[in-house]
């Protein structure tokens, strides 16, 4: 790997793995689809209904709209008219108009909205129903999903009020931070095509494995390429130890042992930290099925949803898949930081995925039930408990991948070994 971020496909394992576990046939079956008639809501929605079409799910379009927004505007507005509407039955009349205008207005342009788009699921073969909502917008969605429970949601990253900054509407943001189930991110302008491809982002947890389950699903299913990504960060390591130099004294220093632990760090995790995020994409490949052509990879240094981002602009990516959450999700966390980020800054639709994968394998890999010898578990204390997670992950996928059910110390010597010589 150098620092200019050369791609490494991993062609020589990907012709000696076999496929250990079937691609499970995309399941959305119930997709809900945001519309208000902003181009990344009508990108959205011809997206949808292609993956609907693959799989043979159905669509409900929907609109939330405000009317008590608007009322309570038009009241505060009042003071400030023309003499001539507030005289006699005038501003009485001109409220009952006003009303009017937007409770029936609002609903006309709502099913105006959806028009079309169930035109085109009809032309599709893909059923499609409609369901206009009244309230505020991200309030009414977040309710449909809660009590309806789709499969998968779609909505523009913007809406009508897009300012062409950038950034993620108000919308699109409170409703990533609170829907729990799978949430596409739609944007005009990265349209998928077949050339484009669809980008996995792995960091060896089970919530980015699903989601590139999810992924591979999709890209099977339009026939898209499929990529996976992955990046280390060594840079906020060294940052650490940069600060901490520049705080503490020299007698301090001394004695925490600074100068050994930055010694300690710069060999494991500078030197190790590609072999493992390495490992990763590895095991990515190994939960694919057989393909007919390699699974370009690519792994590179930096801040993860940063590196991702910019990849997936060289590429031109169509869609970027990601878990939810990665390796250090708390209870309190609504969202992990990097899904938020990619989700903000990528100029491609982005696919936040809520699950995490079935079975036993899953639970033995969220519970850590996956056999130690007491030596070798003596051997990964020594790993800095920064990585020691993800150096746990990746040498249990080794031996997992090798046919073992235990972790030796044999076995931690030499998987540890082979990564220290990458």
């Amino acid at each position: 790997m150098t620092e200019s971020g050369e791609h490494r496909p991993y062609k020589a394992e990907l012709s000696s793995l076999s496929a250990q576990t079937k691609l499970m046939p995309l399941w959305y079956k119930q997709i809900l689809v945001a519309l208000d008639g902003s181009e990344d809501s009508l990108a959205g929605g011809r997206l949808a209904l292609e993956i609907a079409g693959s799989c043979g799910g159905a669509v409900r379009a929907v609109h939330v709209y405000d009317v008590k927004i608007h009322n309570s505007r038009f009241r505060e507005m009042e003071p400030g008219l023309p003499s001539r509407y507030r005289a006699g039955d005038s501003m009485k009349n001109l409220r009952r108009e006003h009303e009017f205008l937007m409770s029936d207005g609002f609903k006309a342009l709502s099913l105006g909205y959806m028009e079309d788009f169930l035109l085109q699921a009809e032309k599709r073969g893909v059923v499609a129903t409609e369901t206009a909502v009244e309230g505020r917008n991200y309030l009414g969605i977040l309710e449909l999903l809660q009590r309806e429970r789709f499969d998968l949601a779609v909505l523009g990253a913007t809406g009508l009020g897009a300012q062409q900054d950038g950034m993620l509407g108000s919308t699109a943001t409170r409703v990533l931070r609170r829907a729990s189930g799978d949430l596409l991110i739609a944007r005009a302008g990265g349209e998928a095509k077949q050339s484009c491809p669809v980008i996995a982002g792995l960091d060896g947890s089970s919530h980015a494995l699903a989601a590139m389950q999810r992924g591979a699903a999709i890209a099977a299913g339009l026939a898209w390429k499929l990529e996976l990504f992955a990046a280390y960060d060594v840079a906020f390591h060294r940052t650490i130890f940069k600060t901490m130099a520049h705080s503490l004294s020299p007698e301090r220093q001394r004695e925490i042992g600074l100068d050994r632990q930055e010694a300690v760090h710069e060999e494991l995790i500078d030197k190790s930290l590609e072999s493992l995020y390495g490992s990763f994409l590895r095991e990515g490949i190994r939960r694919l099925p057989a393909a007919d052509s390699p699974v370009r990879t690519c792994l590179r240094p930096g801040k993860a949803y940063r590196a991702l981002v910019d990849y997936a602009g060289e590429t031109g990516a169509g869609i970027i898949v990601l878990g939810r959450f990665g390796h250090n999700r708390e209870a309190a966390s609504d969202i992990g930081s990097h899904a938020e980020a990619v989700a903000r800054l990528a100029h491609c639709h982005v696919l936040v995925c809520g699950g995490e994968p079935a079975g036993a394998e899953a639970a033995r890999e969220e519970s850590g039930s996956f056999p130690w010898e007491a030596e070798a578990l003596e051997r990964l204390e020594r790993i800095p408990a920064a990585v020691r997670p993800m150096a746990k992950k990746a040498i249990e996928q080794e031996v997992a991948a090798g046919g073992g059910d235990r972790v030796t110390l044999a076995a931690f010597e030499k998987i540890a070994g082979r990564f220290h010589r990458r």
